[in-house]
């Protein structure tokens, strides 16, 4: 207790407090308890909050599910499904589970890297065809296409991943935790990345996604070099020096000279004094995806193209993919035989048998490839053109014919059309001319023509579309089943009687950006065994190009190509 005294002077009161004999004064160690006391109190507070929301998190598995059109904050469909390779990822279709009288054994991953800023070559182009612009005038903006080119400021990177990418890597993993979760618990997937930057960071974030839905850990992925002259499966290009970007340079100069020279007059209208030639046009149409996924808002140059010219543009770009490692290239798919030979180890717990792009010191060593009957998951990351060359590879996409006993035709006709435009078809495809019906008892080669991918005609019902198969953040997963299937037998003694039993059969079921894909060759299995389910021993004969180690053309992969300088596409 403290007594309170006034003293006052001529001009001046003053309080003095005068302490009795018994108040003692704060120590400084308790004057500073007191005065944490609400820095701690806040402290302890935020962490409980964080702590009761992660738990709330946790209890519910984390939504992957997409907006059912795409990002429309950022893209408007009508556009957004039709950027070819530079499509943000979508489901092509929602995915369902395996028949009722199926069970999931195995899950192998093949992922492309996520949204990228373009590469090196390619932003070079854009930047040249940028400055083919003219700045249009004050008054002439008003009304032109090219006005915002008043105040635009081209900014983007080079190659790297970028927020949007790693956003759609980290919801796959997540996805994939989701969907195959009784997997990971028998064993954790095993990771294998190449060793391009965007690629490992996809790895990465499809790494953290799953941790975090599965409130597991996994080990790094084991990083491949892409560098010449090192094997890679996930990068089958560099082994390959003979492989040349001439047929799908060809094919897309063809189409291009029907659709690209309306635009370009139509641009240089908008700007006079522009010099834009058709060749451009791609590079600035792909503005549109890089600048809205980088900005995370919808670039100007989205709304420069009609619907009808996107169109124009996504066929454009299912042509450099079809005919660059797909399989309009004579040496597109043979760069997929070392990745699909691996998927046989594995789907079968057999030692890779491969002479191609698989790197035997890898691949002999169970730290680094595992085959144990005890693995059950496997994602890889890779590059677009090397799935495609897996597709390719697999026959996911080729229509196959089939004959009487479901047998693959060996030969698929190439129309004469396409010799006759310059473009090099297959190693394995035969004139038309020269085939009709052939009634040897080996095969039955049906007369066909192949249309699919004219380069002046564009088919609407062709398969080869590059954002379905190969958009950002691209997925192949492939599913091995045990599926049990009743077998009807009579009586050995000739009576009416019949018994049945079950039995279990070894099977496999793809799927590529969620959609079911039907496997050319399968259609008996699944009338058997459910919609889109192959048998494996039939997957596994239908494999025979992968197995044979590419038929012969991996040896034309080493030849020598006659101009060594040139360029090799790689996405």
């Amino acid at each position: 207790m403290s007594l309170r005294r006034e003293v006052s002077t001529s001009s001046v009161h003053k309080i003095v407090v005068v302490p009795t004999s018994n108040s003692k004064p704060l120590s400084e160690r308790a004057r500073r308890f007191l005065a944490n006391i609400p820095v701690v109190a806040s402290v302890f507070i935020a962490v409980f909050l964080i702590v009761v929301w992660t738990a709330d998190r946790f209890e519910q598995p984390i939504t992957t599910e997409p907006p059912p059109h795409g990002p429309p904050f950022i893209l408007p469909d009508k556009i957004a499904r039709l950027l070819g390779p530079y499509s943000p990822w979508y489901p092509v279709q929602y995915y369902i589970t395996p028949p009722s009288t199926c069970n999931i054994t195995q899950a192998h991953f093949l992922q492309r890297h996520g949204a990228r800023f373009p590469t090196k070559g390619q932003g070079e182009k854009i930047k040249r065809a940028l400055s083919h612009i003219k700045i249009p005038s004050a008054k002439a903006a008003l009304k032109s296409d090219l006005g915002f080119m008043r105040k635009y400021k081209y900014d983007l990177g080079t190659e790297d991943l970028i927020y949007f990418g790693a956003n759609e890597a980290f919801a796959a993993g997540v996805a994939a935790y989701n969907r195959y979760s009784q997997l990971a618990h028998i064993s954790p997937p095993f990771l294998r990345a190449g060793d391009t930057g965007r690629v490992v960071e996809t790895g990465k974030k499809w790494r953290q996604g799953f941790e975090v839905a599965g409130r597991m850990r996994l080990k790094d992925a084991l990083i491949i070099p892409e560098e010449k002259g090192y094997n890679n499966s996930l990068h089958g290009i560099q082994n390959c020096p003979a492989h040349s970007d001439e047929p799908s340079d060809k094919a897309q100069a063809i189409w291009l000279s029907k659709f690209a020279p309306n635009i370009t007059a139509r641009l240089n209208a908008a700007a006079p004094g522009s010099t834009l030639v058709d060749e451009d046009i791609p590079m600035l149409m792909s503005i549109c995806s890089f600048e809205s996924l980088a900005h995370y808002r919808t670039s100007k140059w989205c709304n420069v193209f009609s619907e009808g010219e996107w169109q124009d543009f996504e066929y454009w770009s299912d042509l450099e993919k079809y005919y660059n490692t797909g399989l309009g290239n004579p040496l597109g798919r043979v760069q997929g035989v070392g990745w699909v030979n691996e998927l046989i180890a594995r789907l079968t717990h057999t030692p890779v048998n491969d002479t191609t792009t698989t790197n035997r010191t890898l691949d002999e060593n169970p730290e680094t490839f595992p085959l144990g009957k005890n693995m059950t998951m496997f994602a890889d990351f890779s590059h677009d053109n090397e799935m495609n060359a897996i597709f390719a590879t697999m026959g996911l996409f080729g229509r196959i014919e089939m004959d009487e006993e479901g047998r693959s035709e060996s030969n698929v006709i190439l129309e004469q059309g396409e010799a006759e435009k310059g473009i090099q078809s297959p190693l394995n495809m035969i004139p038309p001319a020269s085939v009709e019906q052939r009634g040897d008892e080996s095969s039955t080669i049906r007369r066909r023509t192949w249309k699919e991918m004219d380069p002046d005609h564009p088919d609407p019902h062709r398969q080869w579309v590059a954002s379905h198969l190969v958009p950002f953040a691209a997925r192949l997963v492939i599913e091995r089943l045990e599926c049990v299937v009743p077998t009807t037998s009579s009586s050995s003694d000739g009576g009416s009687s019949t018994s049945t039993r079950l039995n279990t059969t070894e099977a496999v079921r793809v799927l590529l950006n969620d959609a079911v894909v039907h496997i050319p060759g399968c259609k008996k299995s699944e009338r058997t065994l459910g919609s889109g389910v192959c048998a494996l021993d039939v997957f596994l004969e239908l494999q025979s190009y992968a197995r044979s180690g590419g038929a012969g053309d991996w040896e034309k992969c080493q030849e020598q190509p006659e101009d060594d300088g040139q360029r090799r596409k790689r996405k």
